[in-house]
């Protein structure tokens, strides 16, 4: 497209003024990803991870992104960072209106991972992970959990290689109490 052309032309001049500008190196990714132009989606979220300080908001963003490249190549190489992002944002931002969904990306990342991680990695075969998979889903839906489980089960609901795992699995709502 030649929108998306000129978009990554006034980027690419932009990255070459500033090449550790993280919010130009996100564009820049988002952009990619967009084109499926993945290896350089993953170049600029590695060198936006890179550049950026310890405690910066735009390390949820590049968790969140890393996270959107799970159904690409590379599968748990990148739900690896998206994890780590998540976990650093959260280290500095307890208290952030958006810890639900951080929380939720690092969730489902880890469940991403367990599920797609060759059996020579875990040595867990693939009936295996999904089995402790759905215990984790069954988990994380319990009346005690965290408010991010109709989050995650609508992702997996959607994800072709996920959504055998939540075909009949639905969030227990918590009793009123007395």
């Amino acid at each position: 497209d030649g929108q998306a052309s000129l978009a990554m032309a006034d980027l690419d001049h932009g990255l070459q003024l500033h090449p550790d500008d993280v919010d130009l190196l996100l564009l820049r990714a988002r952009l990619s990803v967009k084109t499926k132009e993945i290896p350089a989606a993953i170049a600029d979220l590695d060198a936006a991870a890179r550049a950026a300080p310890a405690a910066a908001n735009q390390r949820l963003a590049i968790g969140l992104a890393y996270s959107s490249l799970a159904e690409f190549k590379q599968q748990v190489t990148v739900l690896d960072r998206a994890i780590a992002e998540f976990d650093q944002w959260l280290k500095y931002h307890p208290d952030d209106l958006a810890v639900p969904e951080a929380s939720t990306g690092t969730s489902l990342s880890a469940l991403l991972k367990l599920l797609r991680s060759p059996a020579s990695t875990t040595g867990w075969s693939a009936s295996y992970r999904a089995k402790k998979a759905r215990a984790w889903l069954r988990r994380v839906c319990s009346p005690l959990s965290s408010k991010c489980a109709p989050t995650i089960l609508s992702v997996l609901r959607v994800l072709p290689s996920t959504a055998f795992l939540v075909a009949n699995l639905t969030p227990v709502k918590s009793k009123a109490r007395s």
